[in-house]
Parts: structure tokens; C-alpha cells; sequence
């Protein structure tokens, strides 16, 4: 389960027609694709608690996402710009679960 989860996390986020291909290349936040994101990521993290212990491609793929959402993007709408804002504390937060229950 956690290997096509990591799998299907690192398709939404880095793909061709990705989560993050939308944010840089089309200077557009697709909700639906965060969502998405989103949720299999919490699903990851409880698994990764449940485990005490993290995938390498589900962090890498989640590294990918920070990386890229942090830096914001200069040509995105002042309303796109906040979601990024917005989803950047979401992630942490969610991430923030490990911090308590790994030890690995």
C-alpha cells in the first residue's frame, strides 16, 4: 500500500501533467491536483507513523513538493500566490505529525 501510494504522490506532484508542471511551466495552482495531493500525503504520514519509518520515494517526492511551492512564482495571480502560501503551512503541518512519532 505505501509503495503505490509513494508511487501515485510522486506522479501527482512531478509528472508531465503534474501538480507542480501546472504551478511552474503554467503559472497555475490546480486545486483539484492539491487535493489529491494532499490527501494521499496525510494517508503517507499515518502510514509512516503506523511504521516509524519514512519510504524514501514518498520523502522524496515530498521534498520535490516543498522545494518547488516554497519558492513561490513571480507570475502567478495574487490569489494563486496565497494558495501556495496556504498549502506551504498545510504541508508542514501535516509533516509536523512525524516529528512526534519517528524515531528511525
Amino acid at each position: 500500500m505505501e509503495k503505490e501510494l509513494s508511487a501515485k504522490l510522486h506522479n501527482l506532484v512531478v509528472s508531465e501533467d503534474g501538480f507542480l508542471v501546472a504551478l511552474r511551466c503554467e503559472n497555475y495552482f490546480n486545486d483539484q491536483k492539491y487535493i489529491e495531493v494532499k490527501n494521499i500525503l496525510k494517508e503517507l504520514v499515518s502510514i509512516w507513523n503506523e511504521n516509524h519509518c519514512l519510504s524514501t520515494s514518498g520523502l522524496l517526492a515530498v521534498a520535490n513538493l516543498i522545494e518547488q511551492i516554497a519558492g513561490g512564482n513571480r507570475y502567478l495571480s495574487d490569489e494563486d500566490a496565497i494558495k501556495i502560501e496556504d498549502a506551504c503551512i498545510e504541508i508542514m503541518d501535516i509533516l509536523s505529525d512525524l516529528y512526534k512519532n519517528l524515531d528511525c
